[in-house]
């Protein structure tokens, strides 16, 4: 399937999106939150390619039957090269807007893929790619300050 077009068949469409969003923020209340979500990600015919997506470019919640830490983990064992392919193969719609399209291109860059793969990958000018760089660049120093 090309895009995203695998979410429309996604269990979690039918689910209470609260489920995927814990708010406790550590200890076993936590890990029930996150086991809530786990279950229905568990049952979904599209797992693989969600959980494709949510290593590749999320951040937040339970997604893929994942934990934001243990995407983090998952992230961190995997070699910059393969983390950067993940990035880059998350297919952006052509209805995608500039604003979709920047924030997936940000996230490759992040991700360690090249600004000429960026560039090739994402349909962009060189100059828009060091625009998305320098933005990634701000987005982490201001992580840093927080």
């Amino acid at each position: 399937m090309s895009g995203r077009e695998w979410a429309a068949r996604a269990v979690c469409r039918d689910v209470d999106p609260e489920v995927f969003f814990p708010l406790a923020e550590a200890g076993p209340e936590l890990v029930r939150q996150e086991a809530r979500a786990k279950r229905v990600c568990a049952g979904c015919p599209v797992l693989a390619e969600c959980r494709e997506f949510a290593v590749a470019e999320l951040g937040h919640w339970v997604a893929g039957g994942l934990s934001e830490s243990e995407r983090r983990e998952l992230r961190a064992r995997l070699p910059r090269p393969a983390v950067a392919a993940a990035a880059v193969a998350v297919v952006v719609p052509s209805s995608a807007s500039k604003r979709e399209l920047a924030t997936a291109g940000r996230a490759a860059i992040r991700a360690g893929a090249g600004r000429a793969e960026v560039a090739r990958e994402f349909g962009v000018t060189p100059r828009t790619v060091e625009r998305w760089v320098a933005q990634a660049r701000e987005e982490q120093r201001k992580r840093g300050a927080a």
